[in-house]
């Protein structure tokens, strides 16, 4: 019997040790109060590196679990970059947090749960997996958004979240109900034969093909699922927004990825057209609404449901050079993400929520390698050359140029020039505003310095060697295509 079951514990043991790592911190946390919030914080990191070496060390491919979850070479490269970001998340918060008295070790302890729960979301062979990661994801960042109790903001942004999730859970649970209805399974691949081999499906079964869409268009921040983004990034703490921006967007990208090339796959005529409308009106939204934003969370919360729909437009070519772009173009924002909200973390404001543009009025003059190091990065979300983000918007473009959709080519080109905008006005603050009132210090660690640096090279010399990042998600690409 020990025989049989230890193919079954290698593949799944990254997300066995991170679950026993979880629950073994928090009773150290609980019991070693005095230490808790170094002790616990440091070895939450340890913990997740160690998993992140497992999870890169994993030969064996295919269904585990009673066909539960599925390991293979994409799997694997979408939780070894959700690992990086949050161990950036972490590395570089733990300053941010006895600044605003929030070092408690519940916070590490759950951002690893939340980890574990997105591993999950990417592995999930299964709709019965794949709600049992969403939902310890949730629930995780729902208490990560209220983490500071005594905030009116965080708490309001809680709840609203709670709600809305709440909400996109049912649409979820609902339509996972009709499709086993249905097909009488609950497997991906099957659910995807049985629709491919059945030549006319009833109506309620678009009904539930749609509603598990609904539910991890939430997840994406996707246009008209987008209402809980900006409130909940403005609301949450700057290392929770920080890692609701990285981490939960790449395992929600990767989940989609995973349903869209088998259980949507057979009804690519129907889903082209809803994924074409979703994209558009999530790059013109998050465009044109973050030109009236003051609050940098808020415009970057807009920023991100724009990226969101490059990326779902990226998926209107199923070949694997348009796979492959999509995975650099994930990457890329990544990089870009923990850069960015690096430069952030080092403004100490009064409140944790107000985090207004004002507050880089004449930050060069302070800072100038934190501005220039900022601004790059700026201009990389913007789509500006030769930097990685150019790159990844030109590939995304070139996808659905293949697929002929040159209009919304057009579209997305011109909601670029306009989000350009507005990444312009907070590089003239920080060069060419002075500062009218000391509201914020400037509080830069070694550690924050270093995930500042090393991100945003990766991403202003990835013209120079394309080869690091491609090299690394053939195979993955492969895999989707062949579907």
């Amino acid at each position: 019997m020990t025989t049989n079951l230890l193919p079954e514990f290698i593949p799944g043991f990254p997300e066995i040790f991170l679950a026993f790592a979880a629950i073994v911190l928090l009773l150290v946390g609980a019991f070693q109060k005095r230490y808790n919030l170094l002790f616990v914080h440091h070895l939450s990191i340890l913990a997740l590196g160690l998993t992140l070496l497992m999870t890169l060390g994993v030969e064996e491919e295919g269904p585990i679990f009673n066909e539960m979850l599925l390991i293979n070479k994409f799997t694997q490269y979408a939780k070894a970059l959700i690992l990086l970001s949050v161990m950036c998340v972490l590395w570089v918060s733990k300053r941010y947090l006895s600044n605003y008295n929030l070092a408690k070790f519940e916070f590490p302890v759950l951002i690893m749960l939340a980890t574990l729960g997105m591993m999950l979301m990417v592995s999930a062979n299964d709709l019965l997996a794949l709600f049992i990661g969403l939902e310890l994801l949730s629930l995780s960042l729902y208490v990560l958004v209220a983490f500071p109790r005594d905030d009116l903001h965080s708490n309001e942004a809680a709840l609203k979240y709670f709600v809305l999730g709440a909400v996109s859970t049912v649409f979820l649970l609902y339509g996972s109900s009709l499709l086993y209805g249905f097909t009488g399974t609950i497997q991906f691949s099957i659910i995807a034969s049985v629709l491919k081999t059945t030549p006319d499906l009833p109506i309620w079964v678009y009904f539930g093909l749609i509603m598990v869409f609904v539910g991890v268009a939430f997840k994406l921040s996707l246009v008209p699922f987008h209402m809980w983004t900006p409130d909940v990034y403005e609301g949450s703490p700057l290392p929770v927004t920080f890692f609701l921006a990285a981490g939960p967007k790449v395992a929600a990208f990767a989940m989609f990825l995973q349903i869209f090339t088998t259980i949507y796959g057979p009804q690519v005529p129907f889903w082209e057209h809803v994924i074409l409308g979703v994209a558009l009106a999530s790059i013109v939204l998050g465009a044109f609404a973050a030109l009236f934003q003051s609050n940098l969370k808020r415009l970057f919360a807009y920023s991100t449901i724009s990226h969101m729909g490059f990326l779902m437009l990226g998926l209107l070519s199923r070949t694997q050079e348009a796979y492959q772009n999509l995975f650099v173009y994930v990457v890329i924002y990544t990089l870009t993400t923990v850069a960015i909200f690096a430069c952030l973390m080092t403004l100490k404001a009064k409140r944790t929520t107000n985090l207004s543009m004002e507050f880089l009025a004449g930050l060069s003059k302070q800072e100038p390698a934190l501005c220039l190091c900022f601004t790059l990065m700026l201009f990389s979300l913007a789509g500006v050359p030769p930097l990685g983000g150019f790159f990844a918007k030109l590939g995304v473009l070139q996808n659905a140029i293949q697929g002929s959709y040159m209009i919304a080519v057009v579209i997305a080109v011109l909601a670029s020039v306009v989000s350009a905008a507005y990444y312009l006005k907070v590089i003239r603050l920080m060069y060419f505003s002075e500062s009218t009132s000391k509201t914020y210090e400037v509080e830069i660690s070694r550690s924050l310095r270093f995930v500042l640096y090393v991100s945003t090279l990766l991403v202003s010399l990835y013209a120079l060697y394309p080869q690091f990042i491609l090299n690394r998600t053939t195979g993955a690409a492969a895999l989707l295509a062949i579907r």
